[in-house]
């Protein structure tokens, strides 16, 4: 008589977890700048993003421009992540946390390259007062003899002070249990 040896290597793991994600409404990764971590921050985030006519602020977004260019990516990424997760044991969960730390790392990383507008002449005159002219042209030095120029931080668009591109990050919400 023949046997035939079925070896599970996770596949009826990862049926179980899709079966249980179908028994859940709204599983999904929000990604930005949240009230409950720093009301501020995400009030500052909320005005760049938009725009604040009132303020002065033009529109500056980081966060759905980002998701414009790269949410194919971040698609893609998650569903290599549930091809790969054949034949393994892995926690889904992990699975949205990796695409949320990338969502997170692509909106940092288009801060950093500086967003348009530019800063206004205004702004960029105030922020230079306490910088000391050097003999290069566009350099300047601070109070503690550190070197900067226009392209740094200080003069890049939403990266001032870092608390912004610190205060984006990412939640994987699982959703609500369906009731059968």
């Amino acid at each position: 008589m023949n046997t035939v040896v079925v070896t599970d290597k996770g596949l009826e793991s990862l049926l179980a977890q899709l079966k249980a994600l179908r028994t859940r409404e709204g599983a999904h990764v929000q990604v930005g700048v949240f009230a409950r971590n720093d009301q501020k921050l995400a009030t500052i985030a909320a005005a760049h993003e938009f725009g604040s006519p009132k303020r002065g602020l033009p529109q500056r977004s980081f966060m759905r421009s980002t998701a414009y260019e790269k949410g194919k990516d971040w698609g893609d990424l998650l569903i290599a992540g549930l091809r790969q997760h054949l034949g393994k044991r892995r926690d889904l969960k992990l699975l949205f946390d990796k695409v949320g730390a990338r969502a997170v790392a692509d909106m940092r990383a288009k801060i950093k390259s500086g967003i348009a507008p530019p800063l206004a002449a205004s702004t960029v005159k105030q922020r230079i007062k306490g910088f000391k002219k050097t003999k290069r042209p566009g350099v300047f030095k601070d109070g503690r003899g550190r070197f900067t120029t226009l392209k740094s931080a200080k003069f890049t668009p939403l990266w001032k002070t870092g608390a912004l591109i610190r205060a984006i990050t990412w939640y994987v919400n699982l959703g609500k249990v369906l009731k059968k």
